[in-house]
This record gives C-alpha cells, sequence and structure tokens, in this order.
C-alpha cells in the first residue's frame, strides 16, 4: 500500500517546492550523470544568500564571510528549540554579482536575495486577541504585512562555571581597571566622592575573592583595588587586554551575561533621562530575567572606544536573549567611539515597518549550518536568518 501525507498549501511553501524537484542537482553537459554536490546544487536551483556587508556570529565574535571556513564553530540556531547552539560551520558558498532585496529601518537593516529563507513568526489576530505562530522560514519576496522578523535568540542552556562576583568583578575590570604592562596585578578605580554606593560594591566584590588585595585612596578620591594573586590571574586570563575573551564568554549562563552587561551600564553607561545609582543586582528578586533587568523604563547605553570591545558586549547581549544594536558616535577631538544600545521589547520586528527596496550586490555569499539557521548582523543590527537553501534548513527539524 502507499503512503499518503497532507500538506497544507498555505503554510508549506519551501517543503511543497522541496518535493516537487525545485531544489535539484545539475546534470553533466556531456554524461547526464547528476553531479552530486552540494555547492553544484545550490549554483543549478538559485541564490539563497546575503550581501557581503553581513556577518555571522562565530564563538570567536562577529567575523564577515572572508573570515569564516568550514569547520568553524560558530552560534547557531535551533527553530525548534528556540535557543543558540554552537556548531561547526559546514561550509561557505560565495557568488557573483546578484540582485537582491533590502529590509530596512532604525530598527533593521537586512539585504538578501529574493528567494533566502527569512525566519519570521507570522501574526494572528482572532476574537481571543494576537498571537504568533511557531518560527517558519519565508522566501524574503513572499515576505508579508503579517509577519515578524526574528531578532533575537533565546535564552542557552549553560550553567555557569563561575561565581556570579567574580563575573561583576570582571565587568568593573573591564570598565574601570587597568593591567599594567610587565607587572601580574589588577587595579580597579573608582571615586570616593562622585560614587561612594559603586566603591561599597566594588569592595564587597573584592572581599569575595582571595585576600591578596590592596585598598588605596588618593587625595583626589580615588579608590584603588590592588588585586594579585589567583584572581589577578584569572581576571588576566578572561580578559586579554581587558576584553573579555571567548572562552570566558562561552562559560557564562544567560544570568550572568546580564549581570556583567548591568555591571557595565553602572560603571561605563548610562540609563538615559535617570539620575542617581543603580542599584544593586542582589536588590532584585530572582535572577535577571525579563523585566528585572530593565529597572527603569529608557533605553541603558553602553559606550566604548575600542570597537572589539563593543562588538564582545553586543555578542554577550545576543546570547543574553537582549536585542542589542551597534552605533558609531563622536567622542569629540576627530576621535570616534562606539554605543551599544540594549532593548526591552525587541526580539521582533514587523515587516510592515520596513522599507523594501530592490538591489543590486555585486558579491553575495551563505553559509551552511546544520539546524538551518544562524545569527547574522548588519551595520549593528542583529537578526536571525535562513540556512544557505531553505530545503537545508527543512533536513534537521525533520530528522
Amino acid at each position: 500500500d502507499r503512503m499518503f501525507i497532507a500538506i497544507d498549501p498555505d503554510e508549506n511553501e519551501i517543503l511543497i517546492d522541496g518535493l516537487a524537484g525545485r531544489f535539484s542537482y545539475p546534470e553533466h553537459h556531456e554524461t547526464g550523470e547528476p553531479i552530486a554536490d552540494i555547492a553544484a546544487a545550490k549554483r543549478h536551483s538559485g541564490k539563497w544568500c546575503v550581501d557581503e556587508a553581513t556577518e555571522l556570529l562565530t564563538v570567536e565574535g562577529w567575523r564577515h564571510h572572508e573570515a569564516l571556513r568550514a569547520g568553524q564553530m560558530v552560534w547557531a540556531w535551533d527553530p525548534w528549540l528556540r535557543s543558540p547552539k554552537r556548531t561547526p560551520l559546514k561550509a561557505v558558498h560565495r557568488f557573483g554579482p546578484s540582485a537582491a532585496l533590502r529590509f530596512s529601518n532604525q530598527e533593521l537593516d537586512m539585504v538578501v536575495t529574493e528567494e533566502h529563507s527569512v525566519f519570521v513568526r507570522r501574526r494572528l489576530c482572532s476574537s481571543r486577541g494576537r498571537r504568533f505562530l511557531p518560527p517558519t522560514p519565508v522566501p524574503a519576496v513572499a515576505l508579508n504585512q503579517a509577519h515578524h522578523i526574528i531578532r533575537t535568540p533565546g535564552g542557552r542552556a549553560q550553567r555557569p562555571s563561575l561565581s556570579d562576583a567574580f563575573v561583576r568583578l570582571a565587568a568593573w575590570v573591564m570598565a574601570e581597571g587597568s593591567m599594567p604592562p610587565g607587572r601580574r596585578d589588577v587595579r580597579v578605580h573608582q571615586s570616593a566622592t562622585a560614587n561612594p554606593a559603586y566603591c561599597d560594591a566594588i569592595r564587597a566584590l573584592v572581599s569575595c575573592q582571595p585576600n591578596d588585595v590592596a585598598e588605596s585612596e588618593s587625595r583626589a578620591g580615588i579608590v584603588v583595588w590592588q588585586l594579585g594573586g589567583e584572581v589577578a590571574w584569572l581576571l588576566r586570563c578572561a580578559l586579554p587586554d581587558r576584553i573579555p575573551s571567548a572562552e570566558f564568554v562561552d562559560r557564562l549562563s544567560p544570568h550572568q551575561l546580564r549581570l556583567f552587561l548591568y555591571e557595565m551600564i553602572r560603571a561605563d553607561g548610562t540609563w538615559q533621562r535617570t539620575q542617581g545609582p543603580l542599584p544593586e543586582p542582589g536588590d532584585f528578586a530572582g535572577r535577571l530575567w525579563g523585566g528585572e533587568f530593565w529597572i527603569r523604563p529608557t533605553t541603558p547605553r553602553i559606550t566604548q572606544v575600542r570597537r572589539e570591545a563593543i562588538d564582545v558586549l553586543q555578542m554577550m547581549a545576543t546570547l543574553a536573549n537582549i536585542r542589542a544594536t551597534v552605533r558609531e558616535k563622536h567622542m569629540g577631538s576627530g576621535r570616534l567611539g562606539w554605543t551599544l544600545s540594549l532593548t526591552r521589547r525587541g526580539n521582533l520586528t514587523a515587516v510592515s515597518g520596513l522599507v523594501r527596496e530592490h538591489v543590486s550586490v555585486a558579491e553575495v555569499w551563505c553559509p551552511e549550518v546544520a539546524t538551518g539557521a544562524w545569527i547574522a548582523r548588519r551595520n549593528g543590527h542583529v537578526f536571525i536568518t535562513g540556512n544557505s537553501h531553505p530545503v537545508d534548513a527543512l533536513a534537521y527539524p525533520l530528522a
């Protein structure tokens, strides 16, 4: 007996296209034999790609396609668990000039080929109110006003291997610390006159570490904590050149990623249109999840002079399931810096609010990951997008 399955024609366009042979292997022009190569099949079936300015989030940070190679560990996205997942990059496919679509506004900037699969959630409105369907890949040319592009990857399952006090202290070292060259100690600086509450916070964090600590205060009211021994060695390993290493970021749970960002806001950021010191994280009930992080209604921002520092912070925010945007900022005297904005309600962006343009791209490329989706960034905006071919996106969940 033959087996049949029923497929909804309105909700399964990609599956129907795949089963109908839209994705196929080319034939050799002389022998007629199929060329069983995935790259050849992609070229034969069409281009499902992004432009050169789009980056992929690897375990080491954001990377353009020139710096990617097969086997490299990247942060893919699991559409079923709705969480980021470490996985090796299967391949990187590069093509020449191509027509593409650009979707942009102040919240998002995305350039993809027309057939590229964009992961969205569809909005349904009924008598029971508005709700969203589960994530699904949709060709870019078929995006409509009911679709919302997914911007954050969700929380990952990661057990902490470091103490919360050490993570918070590391954030203060990055923002207000120094690592004198030729020495082994690490120092943290804070003003006792301008920020006495923060001095108390640092003093409490230092007391949780091994006792190789010296505290002094200058005539200007600047308190300096000089950390030595094991804690200084651990801090130098976690923060080479005072920037979190990939290994350090990978060891943090989503709660600790938020802790690090919160301390960075207190030390080296602003919570606009607000005054007074931010309270201790321990004052919150539970862990830093959801609304507990956003103790004030406006947008918190962190400014850094070094681009590599702001990129790591955006990576940490993304893995903590916070939508984060990087923008240039003029620091005065001809200096250029970067600001990271953290948005409370930003996990979806409505297609109806985006400007759609037809553009021509000099070169397009596409990564290949096992889960069918990956974490992308373009012009400082993060979003979730599909694999190099829509049928690839089906292989992982169907298996």
